[in-house]
This record gives structure tokens, sequence and C-alpha cells, in this order.
């Protein structure tokens, strides 16, 4: 398959999630539905993300690794503040090194508002 129509393809997964309650998803989501590797999904997708096209924004979400409580984090600032201290989970109490915070956190990416906004009106008008 050629990059254009991979792009393609992960656009085409994009705009038919948009009409749905998914509100986010990770790039194996995206690879999984598109049948190409991860990186290949979280690069287009990170394309979707730039000035100009604005139709995802990129958050972060960190799973403890002891209790499996998930941090969402909406900026990138935020994470890594995150990162850079050794963390105490406040929901078990267990100390969380610095390894375990990069290793437990993940890229999801979340629909812009007003993309999603738009491309419901466009398919209500259909």
């Amino acid at each position: 398959m050629k990059v254009d129509e991979k792009r393609r393809n992960v656009r085409k997964v994009v705009d038919r999630l948009v009409n749905t309650r998914i509100e986010n998803f990770m790039p194996d989501y995206i690879a999984y539905m598109t049948g190409i590797k991860n990186n290949e999904a979280e690069n287009f997708l990170d394309e979707l993300t730039l000035k100009g096209a604005e139709i995802l924004r990129i958050n972060y979400k960190f799973i403890c690794p002891e209790c499996s409580k998930v941090f969402y984090f909406e900026k990138a600032n935020d994470l890594v503040k995150f990162q850079q201290n050794n963390y105490e989970c406040p929901i078990c109490g267990s100390e969380i090194p610095k390894e375990d915070i990069e290793n437990n956190t993940f890229k999801i990416y979340v629909f812009d508002k007003e993309y999603r906004e738009r491309r419901k009106k466009k398919w209500n008008i259909n």
C-alpha cells in the first residue's frame, strides 16, 4: 500500500469516528482498522493535529502500574511536570519511578470540538 493510500485510509477512519460517541482513541486502534503499522498510524494522526488541519488534539494518559488508575493530561507541559518528579499515586500511595512513568504513558487523540461540530452538522444535512 502506498503512503498516500495509507494516509487516506487513516483519514477515512477518523472521519467515520467523528460521528460516533468515541471521545478519544490511541494510534493502535487506527493501525488495526487500516492494517498499517502503529508508528505509521501515529505519524498520520500527528499530521491531523497540525495548524491548519486541527482535526485532532494530542492528549496523554498515564496508567499507574500498581493500582491501574488512569490519569489524563491535556497539555504536554503537565505531562512533563509529572514525568520530572518521582510521583506518589494518590489512590494507592505507591512511589512511581520516572522510568515507570515513561513506560506507562500513552498518546491519545481527541477530536477538536469545532471540527466535530462541523462534521456532525454536515452529516445531519445529508
